[in-house]
């Protein structure tokens, strides 16, 4: 992305973010609201140096039970969804009783688990997986059951069996399902590691928050809201970035039934994998992934690219590229 345009998607929310802080500010002065209703941005940076150690501290506890949680809704949730969608006895049997958990409210789960497990880091990683494990799960699901039955019977009839359909397909094709899923589970963990904290905890964010409300001290309840809606990991937002981008979501998974599902029928016959294989390329070359995918096919099918004028060197265009596929006798199928 070139410099103009980083700064065209970075100025609009940051001049609206920096507007509603200045009128947030104004509103607190010119109406003089008092600091334990209402403090201002000014007043909430003061706690925020102020209680910056005992902040730090807390928030330590509260990072720790969402990653954990999170983790867990990532690993279970991913296997759950899986299975959901491999199997329809799975989803029949599953999927009721999956709704009816979510319809619970988590909060009221919080005093059980208190019960069970007692007071402390437990119940919070426990709140933190229930409340972000169920998205993953449907997210998952739901992508498997997006699998095209065209492209199905077309991997059947190239001697794909259900399981080589379900690893080399169907997985891949849930993938991007799976990291959009991410944006809204790690938001939801941090939810419910707050929520059990606030409820049952010595220790964390919402435990703080809620002593700080009982002493009226309303900015440090604010500077954990701060806190609390700042942490953005690094490799989830990068990894999410990447595949829920619109090319990466429609390249990714076919990518992989051209690497390793139909290159070797590709060789025989690929006319006969049209529009699939076309569309792919052109996939491929939008999304600028022209010389991974032109280096996968001459290895796994022995074909050099310079046999193939449309694999041998990046296209200048979609039309280019198709240009080049009508001189080897493909149907590039850009509509």
């Amino acid at each position: 992305m070139s410099r103009h345009g980083r700064w065209a998607e970075l100025l609009p929310p940051t001049v609206v973010i920096l507007a509603a802080i200045v009128l947030w500010e104004l509103v607190v002065i010119v109406f003089r609201v008092p600091e334990f209703v209402l403090p201002g941005p000014m007043a909430v940076w003061a706690a925020l140096q102020k209680w910056r150690a005992a902040i730090w501290f807390n928030a330590e506890q509260t990072l720790y039970t969402t990653l954990v949680g999170f983790a867990l809704a990532v690993v279970g949730g991913m296997g759950l969804g899986l299975a959901v969608g491999y199997s329809t006895l799975v989803y029949r049997a599953l999927y009721p009783l999956l709704i009816g958990f979510n319809s619970v409210p988590k909060a009221a789960i919080v005093p059980v688990l208190v019960i069970w497990f007692g007071i402390g880091t437990i119940p919070a990683i426990l709140t933190a997986f229930l409340i972000s494990f169920f998205p993953i799960v449907v997210n998952v699901s739901t992508g498997l059951a997006t699998l095209e039955p065209e492209l199905q019977d077309v991997l059947r009839s190239l001697g794909a069996s259900k399981r080589e359909i379900f690893l080399k397909v169907g997985i891949p094709r849930s993938l991007p399902y799976f990291f959009a899923s991410l944006k809204v589970s790690v938001t939801l963990a941090f939810v419910g590691a707050v929520i059990s904290e606030t409820v049952a905890a010595n220790r964390g964010i919402g435990y703080m928050m809620l002593a700080a409300s009982s002493r009226f001290e309303v900015p440090l309840v604010f500077a954990g809201l701060v806190v609390v809606a700042t942490p953005d990991p690094g490799p989830i937002a990068e990894a999410r970035s990447i595949l829920s981008h619109p090319m990466g979501s429609i390249w990714a998974p076919r990518a992989v039934v051209f690497n390793r599902v139909v290159p070797h029928a590709w060789a025989k016959a690929p006319a006969a994998l049209d529009p699939i294989g076309t569309n792919l390329l052109r996939w491929a070359a939008e999304a600028g992934h022209h010389e991974a995918l032109r280096h996968s096919f001459a290895t796994r099918t022995g074909i050099t690219p310079t046999a193939l004028p449309w694999l041998a060197e990046p296209p200048a265009s979609p039309l280019a590229l198709a240009d080049l596929m009508r001189s080897a006798g493909f149907d590039p199928q850009l509509s």
